[in-house]
Parts: C-alpha cells; sequence; structure tokens
C-alpha cells in the first residue's frame, strides 16, 4: 500500500478492515439495483502461472481511489528527476533538476504537496511566477512574498 503513514497505519490498525495483498479486483458484482460483491484474482510473481482461480468477496460498498501513482510518465523523458514514488523533485521555487521546467500540484515531491486542490492552485501560480521569472532572465524570490523582480 502506498499512501501517508498516518492514513496507513489507521488502516492497519482498525479491526474491521482486512488489508488483501496482491489482488486486483476483476469485477464488481451485483443484481440490477445494487452491489452485492467483488470478483478478485490473486496477483502472481510467477509469470508462467497467471491464471489463477478467481474469488469472489461478499460485499455491499467498494470505494474505489484513483490517483495513487502520480502522473509523471510525460516528463520523464526530460530528465527530470523523480522521486521514489514517482513524484518530480523540486526545489523550493518548484524548479526542477532541468533549466526552465517548473513543476506543481500532486506530482511534485510529497513534502511540499497534501494532494490537495487548493494546494495544487496555490502552487500553481508560484510555479508560474517561477518560470515567469526564469523567462524574464531575473533572480525568482527564494522567500515567497518577498520579490526580487526589478519594476
Amino acid at each position: 500500500m502506498r499512501g501517508e503513514a498516518v492514513w496507513l497505519e489507521q488502516v492497519k490498525s482498525n479491526k474491521i478492515i482486512e488489508v488483501i495483498y496482491n489482488t486486483v479486483v476483476t469485477e464488481i458484482v451485483g443484481d440490477k439495483e445494487k452491489m452485492t460483491g467483488v470478483r478478485i484474482r490473486q496477483l502472481s510473481n510467477n509469470p508462467i502461472n497467471t491464471n489463477k482461480p478467481m474469488e469472489k468477496l461478499d460485499l455491499d460498498k467498494i470505494f474505489i481511489e484513483i490517483g495513487g501513482v502520480p502522473g509523471s510518465a510525460l516528463i520523464i523523458p526530460l530528465g527530470v528527476n523523480i522521486d521514489k514514488v514517482g513524484r518530480i523533485a523540486v526545489d523550493e521555487r518548484l524548479a526542477t533538476n532541468i533549466p526552465g521546467v517548473f513543476a506543481c500540484g500532486d506530482l511534485v515531491s510529497s513534502g511540499l504537496s497534501i494532494e490537495q486542490i487548493a494546494s495544487s492552485v496555490g502552487l500553481g501560480a508560484r510555479a508560474a511566477f517561477s518560470a515567469f521569472t526564469f523567462i524574464k532572465s531575473d533572480k525568482a524570490p527564494t522567500v515567497w512574498g518577498k520579490s526580487q523582480i526589478k519594476r
């Protein structure tokens, strides 16, 4: 599982949650009125044995979380440094290791993004300002709020 340590610990310590590792949901089962369960397949590390039998879990609710893996694949070919979970490594100006390339939002190192819309909007504005100052060949501010741009 990936996620913030505090949330992972709460999931693992909750007695009514059973974590099932190395599986994939293959089907959501139900009638025309409601969901009744899911079919899961155990993932195999053995490439020869990929047809493991499916198992049905009886459930009446499911939560599908999207976005657990950052969408940074488009920028990787540029040579931008990526951290161990796939986020783009940036400094306090949201600059990457490639001059003129800035990143923000859920794609940046987890220390700067709390993966929320408000954070992404604020970081987007900051990255846009850093990109603007880079294009103008002025030094971007190192302390937010104290502009170093000559007017």
